[in-house]
């Protein structure tokens, strides 16, 4: 999801509503390849996000373990 389409579905939402979010980026994905010296591009970290975005577990969430797996998915094949 690109942040202009996250702001667009927060703006058809009551300002005042609390909610839980947590946001990760192509960022997150990079530094967490890095941490288990693993190369990727950025076409393979927004595979990584695009990927964590869709097929997300609401019992697990999103994590650092989630993101790896999905890293060593994109960079073996």
């Amino acid at each position: 999801m690109l942040i202009k389409d996250q702001i667009a579905r927060l703006k058809k939402m009551n300002p005042e509503a609390e909610i839980a979010s947590s946001i990760w980026t192509t960022d997150d994905v990079f530094s967490q390849a890095e941490s288990i010296d693993v190369e990727i591009t950025e076409e393979q970290a927004v595979e990584v996000i695009r990927i964590v975005q869709s097929k997300q577990d609401a019992s697990i969430g999103i994590n650092w373990e989630v993101i790896e797996t999905h890293i060593y998915g994109v960079t073996s094949k």
